[in-house]
Protein backbone atom coordinates (compact mmCIF):
# COMPACT_ATOMS: atom_id res chain seq x y z
CA UNK A 1 0.00 0.00 0.00
CA UNK A 2 2.98 2.28 0.62
CA UNK A 3 4.53 1.75 -2.68
CA UNK A 4 1.52 2.54 -4.38
CA UNK A 5 0.28 5.15 -2.47
CA UNK A 6 3.33 7.07 -3.00
CA UNK A 7 3.87 6.32 -6.54
CA UNK A 8 0.36 7.91 -7.33
CA UNK A 9 2.17 11.29 -6.33
CA UNK A 10 5.42 11.25 -8.73
CA UNK A 11 3.89 10.86 -12.41
CA UNK A 12 4.81 14.00 -13.77
CA UNK A 13 4.27 12.86 -17.85
CA UNK A 14 0.38 11.77 -16.47
CA UNK A 15 -2.65 14.08 -17.07
CA UNK A 16 -3.50 15.30 -13.64
CA UNK A 17 -7.14 13.67 -14.12
CA UNK A 18 -5.14 10.61 -14.32
CA UNK A 19 -3.06 11.27 -10.99
CA UNK A 20 -5.82 12.42 -9.17
CA UNK A 21 -7.40 9.19 -10.03
CA UNK A 22 -4.42 6.72 -9.44
CA UNK A 23 -4.49 8.17 -5.96
CA UNK A 24 -8.07 7.21 -4.07
CA UNK A 25 -7.77 4.11 -6.52
CA UNK A 26 -4.30 3.00 -4.52
CA UNK A 27 -5.30 3.85 -1.31
CA UNK A 28 -8.53 1.84 -1.97
CA UNK A 29 -6.58 -1.28 -2.90
CA UNK A 30 -4.35 -0.95 -0.07
CA UNK A 31 -6.83 -0.69 2.56
CA UNK A 32 -8.80 -3.39 0.81
CA UNK A 33 -5.56 -5.21 0.96
CA UNK A 34 -5.21 -5.05 4.43
CA UNK A 35 -8.64 -6.11 5.99
CA UNK A 36 -8.23 -9.13 3.52
CA UNK A 37 -5.23 -10.22 5.55
CA UNK A 38 -7.07 -9.05 9.20
CA UNK A 39 -9.55 -11.56 8.01
CA UNK A 40 -7.12 -14.27 6.80
CA UNK A 41 -5.94 -14.55 10.82
CA UNK A 42 -9.50 -13.36 12.30
CA UNK A 43 -11.46 -16.46 10.28
CA UNK A 44 -9.26 -19.09 12.46
CA UNK A 45 -11.14 -17.80 15.68
CA UNK A 46 -7.87 -18.08 17.41
CA UNK A 47 -7.67 -15.95 20.64
CA UNK A 48 -4.45 -14.38 19.84
CA UNK A 49 -5.46 -13.23 16.07
CA UNK A 50 -9.13 -11.80 17.11
CA UNK A 51 -10.08 -9.35 14.65
CA UNK A 52 -9.94 -6.39 17.11
CA UNK A 53 -6.09 -7.17 17.97
CA UNK A 54 -4.86 -8.28 14.27
CA UNK A 55 -6.60 -5.38 12.65
CA UNK A 56 -5.35 -2.55 15.60
CA UNK A 57 -1.84 -3.79 14.48
CA UNK A 58 -1.80 -4.20 10.67
CA UNK A 59 -3.59 -1.04 10.61
CA UNK A 60 -1.15 1.04 12.33
CA UNK A 61 1.61 -0.90 10.64
CA UNK A 62 0.33 0.56 7.17
CA UNK A 63 0.15 3.79 8.63
CA UNK A 64 3.32 3.73 10.23
CA UNK A 65 5.31 1.93 6.99
CA UNK A 66 2.91 4.19 4.77
CA UNK A 67 4.26 7.53 6.17
CA UNK A 68 7.57 6.47 6.82
CA UNK A 69 7.94 5.66 2.90
CA UNK A 70 5.54 8.83 1.35
CA UNK A 71 8.08 11.02 3.27
CA UNK A 72 11.48 9.17 1.92
CA UNK A 73 10.46 9.24 -1.25
CA UNK A 74 8.78 13.01 -1.55
CA UNK A 75 12.46 14.13 -0.09
CA UNK A 76 14.65 12.02 -2.61
CA UNK A 77 12.21 13.55 -5.17
CA UNK A 78 12.76 17.18 -4.20
CA UNK A 79 16.36 16.88 -4.44
CA UNK A 80 16.08 17.86 -8.32
CA UNK A 81 13.68 20.45 -7.35
CA UNK A 82 15.12 24.00 -7.85
CA UNK A 83 14.89 25.59 -4.42
CA UNK A 84 16.97 28.46 -2.94
CA UNK A 85 19.76 27.22 0.00
CA UNK A 86 17.89 29.11 2.18
CA UNK A 87 13.96 28.07 1.13
CA UNK A 88 13.09 24.95 2.36
CA UNK A 89 11.95 22.55 -0.86
CA UNK A 90 8.30 22.15 -1.39
CA UNK A 91 7.38 19.05 0.47
CA UNK A 92 8.39 20.61 3.27
CA UNK A 93 7.57 24.33 3.14
CA UNK A 94 3.55 23.08 2.27
CA UNK A 95 3.73 21.51 5.60
CA UNK A 96 2.66 18.31 4.20
CA UNK A 97 6.03 17.08 5.83
CA UNK A 98 5.05 18.01 9.40
CA UNK A 99 1.25 16.29 8.83
CA UNK A 100 3.05 12.88 7.86
CA UNK A 101 5.63 13.24 10.74
CA UNK A 102 2.96 14.22 13.09
CA UNK A 103 1.12 10.87 12.27
CA UNK A 104 3.90 8.16 12.34
CA UNK A 105 4.84 9.84 15.75
CA UNK A 106 1.61 9.68 17.15
CA UNK A 107 1.13 6.13 15.58
CA UNK A 108 4.52 4.69 16.32
CA UNK A 109 3.59 6.05 19.40
CA UNK A 110 0.28 4.03 20.17
CA UNK A 111 1.54 0.69 18.31
CA UNK A 112 4.59 0.46 20.55
CA UNK A 113 2.63 1.25 23.94
CA UNK A 114 0.40 -1.75 23.15
CA UNK A 115 2.70 -4.34 22.49
CA UNK A 116 4.85 -2.64 25.94
CA UNK A 117 1.64 -3.17 27.82
CA UNK A 118 2.36 -6.83 27.08
CA UNK A 119 4.80 -7.04 30.04
CA UNK A 120 2.08 -5.79 32.88
CA UNK A 121 0.91 -9.57 32.86
CA UNK A 122 4.12 -10.89 34.09
CA UNK A 123 2.35 -10.45 37.17
CA UNK A 124 -0.58 -11.91 36.58
CA UNK A 125 -1.25 -15.09 39.27
CA UNK A 126 -2.84 -16.93 36.29
CA UNK A 127 -0.81 -18.37 33.28
CA UNK A 128 -2.71 -16.61 31.30
CA UNK A 129 -2.54 -16.19 26.99
CA UNK A 130 -0.75 -12.64 27.72
CA UNK A 131 1.37 -13.84 30.52
CA UNK A 132 2.62 -16.66 28.38
CA UNK A 133 3.46 -14.30 25.60
CA UNK A 134 5.52 -11.48 27.86
CA UNK A 135 7.50 -14.48 29.67
CA UNK A 136 8.53 -15.30 26.13
CA UNK A 137 9.30 -11.60 24.78
CA UNK A 138 11.23 -11.91 28.28
CA UNK A 139 12.93 -15.13 27.98
CA UNK A 140 13.95 -16.85 24.33
CA UNK A 141 13.10 -14.08 22.22
CA UNK A 142 14.33 -10.71 24.42
CA UNK A 143 17.44 -10.61 22.05
CA UNK A 144 14.78 -10.15 18.90
CA UNK A 145 12.02 -8.35 21.38
CA UNK A 146 14.99 -5.51 22.50
CA UNK A 147 15.99 -5.29 18.82
CA UNK A 148 12.27 -4.35 17.85
CA UNK A 149 11.64 -1.90 20.36
CA UNK A 150 14.95 -0.27 19.80
CA UNK A 151 14.26 -0.07 16.03
CA UNK A 152 10.79 1.53 16.66
CA UNK A 153 11.85 4.00 19.18
CA UNK A 154 15.22 5.41 17.02
CA UNK A 155 13.59 4.73 14.02
CA UNK A 156 9.56 5.76 14.25
CA UNK A 157 9.72 8.51 17.21
CA UNK A 158 13.19 9.88 17.79
CA UNK A 159 14.40 10.80 13.99
CA UNK A 160 11.48 11.63 12.94
CA UNK A 161 10.89 14.02 16.45
CA UNK A 162 14.38 15.33 15.24
CA UNK A 163 13.50 15.82 11.47
CA UNK A 164 10.62 17.68 12.48
CA UNK A 165 12.20 19.76 15.65
CA UNK A 166 14.77 20.63 12.65
CA UNK A 167 12.48 21.56 9.79
CA UNK A 168 10.08 23.97 12.00
CA UNK A 169 13.33 25.76 13.23
CA UNK A 170 14.87 25.99 10.15
CA UNK A 171 11.91 27.31 8.49
CA UNK A 172 11.21 29.53 11.18
CA UNK A 173 14.93 30.93 11.16
CA UNK A 174 16.37 34.03 8.91
CA UNK A 175 16.30 33.81 5.52
CA UNK A 176 19.82 33.59 4.81
CA UNK A 177 19.90 30.89 7.27
CA UNK A 178 20.90 27.62 4.79
CA UNK A 179 17.97 24.52 4.82
CA UNK A 180 19.30 21.43 6.01
CA UNK A 181 17.87 19.54 3.15
CA UNK A 182 20.47 16.90 2.74
CA UNK A 183 20.24 15.92 6.86
CA UNK A 184 16.67 15.95 6.23
CA UNK A 185 16.88 13.39 3.71
CA UNK A 186 19.31 11.56 5.85
CA UNK A 187 17.50 11.01 8.71
CA UNK A 188 14.36 10.11 6.31
CA UNK A 189 16.02 7.11 4.69
CA UNK A 190 17.53 5.83 8.17
CA UNK A 191 14.61 6.13 10.09
CA UNK A 192 12.92 4.08 7.81
CA UNK A 193 15.23 1.63 7.51
CA UNK A 194 14.66 1.34 10.93
CA UNK A 195 11.21 1.37 11.01
CA UNK A 196 10.71 -1.22 8.53
CA UNK A 197 13.24 -3.53 10.32
CA UNK A 198 11.05 -2.76 13.73
CA UNK A 199 7.86 -3.56 11.89
CA UNK A 200 9.33 -6.78 10.56
CA UNK A 201 10.53 -8.02 14.00
CA UNK A 202 7.40 -7.13 15.00
CA UNK A 203 5.77 -9.44 12.86
CA UNK A 204 8.09 -12.24 13.28
CA UNK A 205 7.04 -11.69 16.95
CA UNK A 206 3.34 -11.45 16.42
CA UNK A 207 3.89 -15.28 14.94
CA UNK A 208 6.39 -16.29 17.35
CA UNK A 209 4.39 -15.92 20.07
CA UNK A 210 1.86 -17.28 19.28
CA UNK A 211 0.87 -20.63 21.25
CA UNK A 212 0.41 -23.88 19.30
CA UNK A 213 -2.53 -24.96 18.39
CA UNK A 214 -5.07 -27.22 15.81
CA UNK A 215 -5.87 -26.19 12.59
CA UNK A 216 -9.67 -26.27 12.24
CA UNK A 217 -10.66 -30.14 11.39
CA UNK A 218 -7.83 -31.57 12.60
CA UNK A 219 -7.67 -34.63 14.06
CA UNK A 220 -6.93 -35.03 17.91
Amino acid sequence: MAAAFAGSFFIPAAPAALRFGVGPAAGAAGVLGVFCSVMVYAATRRVHWRGPVTGFKFSLSTLILGTSTVVMISLFASAGATHGGGTPPPFVGSGAYEVLMELLLVGSGAKLAYELSVFRHLRDPRHSLQKRTALLLCGELRTLARARFACGLVGALVLPGLGVGLSLTRSSGSPGTSFPFVLLTVLAAVGFALTLGGELLERYLFFATAPASKMPGSIA
